[in-house]
């Protein structure tokens, strides 16, 4: 039906606008694929680290944990704390002083890397500056939330050419 409705599409609607479709359609489809890139980098790194520390730590069950943790910390509204705050909270309670405060230095570390590295990695799919990419992010959650997270730097690349701003 897609070549249909585009059939349709093209009859009836001006070529300009038509034009414009397929920029808009351009630009989609590299920021999914943008996201998508940037979530699953950020997992690999967040699971070799999470592993690394929790075996340091001597964590029960390092791997399982360290994957659930990277994977919901992908997730648009979640992130590693969902797992980790509570095992930081288990942990002093049972008297693991140690143990608690290891697991909770960890979650801020892969709390920053990701803020660090999803402009750059987001920005370099896009074909975007990182700066500008960080400020289209924060600007875009600011005004729309998390889904402006992802809209911010769309409306980014959207400006001028197909390829986006690069500085």
């Amino acid at each position: 039906d897609s070549d249909r409705i585009g059939a349709f599409a093209r009859k009836w609607m001006p070529q300009r606008v038509m034009g414009g479709l397929g920029k808009v359609k351009k630009v989609m489809v590299l920021g999914v694929r943008a996201q998508i890139v940037t979530a699953i980098a950020q997992m690999l790194v967040a699971i070799a680290i999470l592993v690394v520390d929790f075996s340091i730590l001597r964590v029960d069950y390092a791997v399982m944990f360290a994957i659930l943790i990277s994977v919901l910390d992908a997730l648009p509204v979640i992130d590693a704390g969902l797992i980790m705050l509570p095992m930081t909270a288990y942990y002093l309670f049972v008297g693991e002083y140690m143990l608690g405060a290891g697991v909770m230095a960890l979650y801020l570390i892969v709390l920053v890397i990701k803020r660090v590295m999803e402009p750059k990695i987001l920005g370099k799919q896009m074909r975007l500056n990182q700066l500008l990419t960080m400020i289209a992010m924060y600007a875009g959650f600011r005004v729309m939330g998390f889904i402006g997270l992802l809209a911010g730097p769309l409306m980014l690349s959207g400006t001028g050419s197909p390829e986006g701003v690069v500085i």
